[in-house]
């Protein structure tokens, strides 16, 4: 790419909107440029997969409440039968659609009416204020479904991420593979045969595995309590199914300051019961790692554990196994420690260096002076 065009594409884009990208790649614009690109064909490989979706859940949604409204006899659709029983903000965006499609001078028959209601809409009528049309026969839609929760749960996943790449979001900061594994586990409620079609017409993995290298290989997390735990247990302790990057350490804030140590993670476990039975089960494993696990949980479970946690608040964790805290770097383990901790010097409300997590690079965590030194990319989420 000539400085022409790559100056051209910036100014079409705008810094604003590649801001994200540029500071990913510590401001080097064809390198942002890239990955703004690949952002743009992953978010398209998601639209493919959550279209095919839709259009097969619509359906089967239409069919079933066909069929219970009795259609083929009464000659009404069933959106418009009293007898079947929708919640008011449903019927409410189905008249909406109705008119819209009036006042564009297209007929609003069932065929255009069920085209154009939103993703939404279906995922409303499989929430709780419509279990009964559920029970009465919106069930048949996902033969395959244990129960409306587990349909509306997936459903309301998948708008979350309809939603996230319809607004073009920086898909490195989702959980890519779990969004698209939903896809395909709500497409295989409903037919298996149409959800091995979608799988093979799909090149997302291919496309997610082209992402652009990131020199990122470490997450920082805010780390109120999480900092006497480690030293304590080694161990980090976090909420079920929050989404973490594929990295090599973890750094701890708090105190307006990154701890000096950056321990490798040599493990994480989504789902671990926290519980002394399942701490003394793991000891017994024949695991390597659930043995260090154990054992680790059985000091997190302790009198003294609980009260670095200030509580365990869950009877689930997803908890990252570490390197041993240690005062000096030795070793060959891949922990890395520095002779200070590195401050953080800007003060007021939302200056905190991160309220959830932040990825940096390990190589700029050992020679920054403050926090101003480390900064590459930031996403912050909700962590326990």
């Amino acid at each position: 790419m000539t400085d022409t065009m790559a100056a051209a594409v910036r100014d079409g884009i705008t810094d604003v909107r590649l801001a994200t990208y540029l500071q990913e790649v510590d401001g080097d614009l064809e390198r942002a440029l890239e990955l703004y690109d690949w952002n743009g064909r992953m978010a398209a490989e998601c639209f493919v997969a959550i279209g095919h979706l839709e259009v097969l859940m619509r359906n089967a949604i239409d069919h079933a409440l066909r069929t219970l409204a009795h259609e083929d006899t009464r000659r009404v659709p069933w959106y418009l039968q009293r007898g079947v029983k929708l919640e008011s903000s449903v019927r409410n965006e189905i008249e909406n659609v109705r008119d819209r499609l009036v006042g564009l001078n297209r007929s609003d028959s069932r065929d255009n009416l069920i085209a154009n209601l939103s993703f939404g809409t279906w995922t409303q009528l499989l929430g709780a204020k419509h279990d009964e049309l559920w029970n009465r026969g919106l069930r048949t839609a996902f033969p395959n479904a244990m129960n409306r929760k587990q349909v509306h749960e997936l459903a309301e996943a998948i708008r979350r991420t309809r939603n996230k790449v319809a607004h073009h979001n920086y898909l490195r900061t989702m959980d890519v593979p779990h969004a698209m594994d939903q896809v395909f586990q709500l497409a295989e409620l409903i037919s298996p045969e149409y959800a091995r079609w979608m799988k093979s017409r799909s090149s997302w993995q291919e496309t997610f595995s082209a992402c652009p290298r990131i020199e990122v290989d470490t997450v920082v997390v805010a780390a109120n309590v999480a900092w006497d735990v480690y030293e304590h247990c080694g161990i980090y302790v976090c909420r079920v199914g929050r989404y973490f990057r594929d990295v090599e350490r973890l750094a701890f804030y708090e105190s307006q300051s990154i701890r000096r140590q950056f321990p490798r993670i040599i493990h994480r476990f989504d789902e671990v019961e926290w519980s002394t039975a399942e701490a003394e089960r793991r000891k017994g494993s024949a695991d390597v790692l659930d043995q260090k696990l154990g054992r680790a949980m059985q000091k997190a479970l302790s009198d003294e554990g609980t009260d670095l946690a200030q509580g365990w608040g869950s009877d689930v964790y997803q908890v990252f196994l570490l390197t041993p805290s240690r005062p000096r770097q030795h070793g060959d383990d891949g922990h890395r420690v520095r002779s200070t901790d590195i401050p953080h010097l800007r003060t007021g409300q939302g200056s905190a260096f991160t309220q959830g997590q932040r990825y940096v690079s390990l190589h700029r965590l050992l020679g920054a002076s403050s926090t101003d030194d480390v900064v590459v990319s930031r996403t912050d989420m909700d962590g326990a």
